[in-house]
């Protein structure tokens, strides 16, 4: 069970990252604001549950690859610096869903909210990231934002694919709660 206190500042996290998504973020250099903020709280609420530290260990590592491509995008051009957002704006919106849960964890049940929970997750964590990643993965997103990093090329795997390989357990168990199916 998640305590009131972590519930609240996951959802005051959430809808941080996804205003500065949408009233500041509009260039490599906004995203240095909302990187710490998520490394902070990465490194606040990583807990015992393995999946967790795994999370916030890949959040984390994914962010530092982020920010330093966001110190150095004097070198990205036009091009590249708009697949950087959309990376970016990939992996913020993410927290659609987290808003949902939050409320969830704070004692707001309803079944709009619980759908709105379930659908944000898949469309955003599942369907989009996956989309993004593989469907419609270009070997140039990897090249225009790390560019000559191994380092980065490096980090990018170790950060995206466990959240990816995550989300889908997570909705595995969603679904398998949404349905109550016994183990």
């Amino acid at each position: 069970m998640v305590s009131k206190n972590k519930a609240y500042a996951s959802l005051s996290v959430s809808l941080l990252v996804l205003m500065a998504r949408f009233f500041l973020y509009t260039t490599p250099e906004n995203f240095m604001v909302v990187s710490p903020l998520l490394i902070a709280y990465c490194l606040l609420d990583i807990r015992n549950s393995r999946d967790m530290i795994i999370h916030h260990i890949s959040t984390i590592v994914l962010n530092i690859t982020f920010y330093y491509v966001a110190v150095n995008n004097s070198r990205l051009t036009k091009i590249e610096a708009e697949t950087f957002n959309k990376i970016i704006k990939a992996f913020l919106d993410v927290e659609f869903s987290t808003v949902f849960l939050a409320l969830i964890h704070l004692g707001y049940r309803h079944l709009a909210i619980k759908l709105a929970f379930f659908l944000l997750f898949g469309y955003y964590r599942i369907f989009n990231l996956t989309w993004l990643i593989t469907v419609d993965y270009q070997p140039s997103y990897l090249s225009s934002i790390c560019q000559t990093s191994n380092i980065c090329y490096l980090s990018w795997y170790l950060g995206c694919y466990p959240i990816i390989i995550l989300n889908y357990y997570w909705y595995y168990l969603i679904i398998g709660k949404a349905f109550k199916v016994k183990k």
